[in-house]
């Protein structure tokens, strides 16, 4: 009934947030099917560890990246690049209160864990929670609307109540990548710990660069007793 009544009061733009061209029928806003069909999915080869996508020339199955580091987490798989309509459309979802994005945007993710082999042994989904600062001046979790949906779709319990932000971080993308691993240490801390002791466990989140707020999340859920943990993202920076 609210939302009619917003709706009523401030009728949805007839354009497209992205090209701002007019919706058809058979476009759902706010985002045309035109923008939609410009998202670039990753395709193989990638990285068998973080995800992102290696160059023909590349030698080996583990980017360069991944050399470097030890993750807690065994595997990230990503829909597509952090770039052109999808980083818009994430734009949208994150800051411009477009909740109805994760829908889509979820429904594309559950479709890229299914083709990864280890997605029928995952147990329960663990969201990437934002401080509780941040979720009130934003007033919901991107990661979270996005583990809902790949939670309902894959019939795998969300758990929201697991994982939790102890320590207010700069945003990822304000820190340069050498600082990042300082910046989200000793970030989050696990309670409930009986939800997740020797679950396999898949972590959500909208964006994957340098992977260190998802091996922090990781490493603490190993801490509190899970077995292996997975990790999926909407978009992986290239």
């Amino acid at each position: 009934m609210l939302g009619k009544l917003v709706d009523l009061l401030y009728p949805p733009s007839p354009y497209c947030s992205i090209c701002g061209e007019h919706y058809t029928k058979w476009d759902q806003p706010p985002v045309c099917r035109y923008c939609w069909e410009e998202v670039i999915k990753i395709r193989e080869p990638v990285c068998r560890i973080c995800g992102k996508p290696l160059g023909l020339t590349h030698k080996g199955t583990i980017c360069t990246q991944c050399q470097r580091h030890t993750y807690h987490f065994k595997k990230n798989c990503a829909l597509g690049a952090y770039d052109g309509a999808l980083r818009e459309i994430l734009h949208l979802l994150k800051y411009k209160n477009k909740k109805q994005l994760a829908v889509p945007l979820g429904e594309l993710l559950a479709e890229r864990v299914t083709e990864q082999p280890w997605s029928t042994a995952v147990q329960a989904i663990i969201p990437v929670p934002l401080h509780w600062q941040r979720y009130g001046q934003r007033g919901y979790n991107q990661a979270a609307l996005l583990a809902q949906e790949i939670g309902r779709l894959l019939h795998i319990t969300v758990c929201e109540d697991v994982l939790y932000r102890y320590k207010r971080t700069r945003p990822q993308s304000k820190v340069i990548h050498d600082q990042r691993f300082q910046n989200v240490r000793n970030a989050f801390r696990v309670k409930n710990k009986q939800k997740v002791f020797q679950k396999t466990l898949l972590l959500v989140d909208d964006i994957y660069t340098t992977g260190m707020t998802l091996n922090e999340c990781a490493g603490v859920l190993k801490a509190a007793g899970s077995d292996s943990i997975y990790s999926a993202t909407v978009a992986i920076g290239c």
